[in-house]
């Protein structure tokens, strides 16, 4: 029997699988991130990450057939996450997540005025964005230095797992490739003098491929989560390169388009190659090379709605959607929604507190094409809400 774990932005998700790959039983639960200022997007590492692993390990376990055994296990999860821990593994603030957190504009700037782009470019595969680590590495060094100077090392949500399970300080090489630019993908390595620069005294972890053992689970580990002591723990790597390799995307030219909480691509290449556009980051399987690209919502965008809107099923939607024509009359979508955009909508449309009569017209506009804030459309319906010109958000 093997177990795996999926620790995603709504959700973390695992399975039991026999070694044909047949499903045995499965578990979700539901979760959110923090969104304490704006710009900032963050998880409690133990409190959510290591709880839910920890529940839902316990939870397949009980459901292990007599006399199976289990052979090994792995946890993936988003990423690239920055979870700064002290000696005993304990985080010391919440973990930054990935793309979705912008809090480093400035030391996005500082390093590439510093490092050069050109020399990011060539050496890292891609350009520093919200999606980079390094530069959350250095914002925590800039405003949080005590935390930086508690810290013993540094880890990504699945590496804090495989270290909370095994005590092994590891990353995988693709979340490194996406450390940017503290890995030098062309050579799958540690990118010495820029790691060292940003990390000062924080140990470079271990690096390893996704499918490697990194350890076993230890004592202590197994009574939190119900896994045998000794069962051999794979590395894992971030969510969507796992579900890329698990649909096929494993030769040069296979690609992936995934729409979860965020839109994801991932294409194999066969040579290494950059573009100020894209990521290229190391693969799943050793030696390998992708190339990628994100958007920082896609899914979220719809359960935002879905909650401004009255919570109506998601079924729900998909039925109003069906009902309007594609483009959704000139409306255009934008992706950078903020509470302050929720406030605005509902103020625009009482009837969104309720989701009743904003159902007939304006939500199912929004499900099949949000529109552009501040872009103005009369409502035709017959409802109150729909008597003049109003601003959708």
């Amino acid at each position: 029997m093997l177990l795996g774990i999926d620790m995603g932005t709504g959700s973390t998700k695992g399975v039991l699988v026999d070694a044909c790959g047949s499903v045995i039983a499965s578990e979700t639960v539901a979760h959110s991130m923090q969104l304490p200022r704006p710009g900032w997007a963050e998880v409690d590492a133990e409190g959510l990450w290591w709880r839910e692993v920890c529940d839902m390990s316990a939870a397949l376990m009980s459901q292990v057939p007599a006399g199976a055994q289990l052979a090994a296990m792995c946890v993936s999860g988003v990423g690239p996450c920055l979870v700064l821990c002290d000696d005993e593994l304990r985080p010391l603030r919440p973990a930054i997540l990935y793309g979705v957190d912008t809090r480093a504009t400035a030391e996005i700037a500082s390093l590439t005025a510093e490092l050069g782009e050109d020399a990011i470019l060539e050496r890292a595969g891609t350009l520093l964005s919200s999606q980079a680590l390094g530069p959350k590495l250095e914002w925590v060094r800039r405003h949080e230095p005590e935390v930086f100077e508690r810290a013993t090392g540094w880890y990504g949500s699945n590496s804090y797992i495989a270290a909370k399970l095994t005590g092994e300080y590891v990353q995988d090489h693709h979340t490194a490739s996406q450390c940017d630019p503290l890995y030098a993908t062309r050579e799958f390595d540690w990118n010495t003098e820029w790691a060292q620069r940003i990390c000062g005294h924080l140990p470079l972890p271990r690096l390893v491929w996704p499918s490697d053992v990194v350890g076993t689970v230890g004592r202590d580990a197994a009574a939190s989560t119900g896994v045998p002591a000794g069962t051999p723990v794979v590395a894992g790597t971030v969510d969507a390169y796992s579900e890329a390799f698990s649909v096929g995307v494993r030769h040069p030219g296979d690609q992936m388009l995934m729409y979860g909480s965020t839109m994801f691509l991932v294409q194999i290449i066969d040579e290494y190659r950059s573009d100020p556009a894209l990521w290229t980051t190391a693969g799943i399987e050793r030696g390998t090379l992708a190339l990628a690209a994100g958007t920082s919502t896609s899914g979220s965008l719809m359960n935002w709605l879905q909650t401004t809107t009255g919570g109506a099923p998601f079924d729900t939607l998909m039925a109003e959607a069906a009902a309007v024509p594609p483009g959704s009359e000139g409306g255009r979508a934008y992706p950078g929604v903020r509470p302050a955009g929720a406030r605005r909508l509902r103020r625009a449309y009482p009837a969104a507190r309720s989701g009743t009569s904003v159902s007939c017209c304006l939500r199912r506009d929004l499900v099949r094409y949000p529109p552009d804030p501040g872009k103005v459309r009369r409502c035709t319906c017959r409802s109150a809400h729909g008597r003049g010109r109003r601003r959708v958000a």
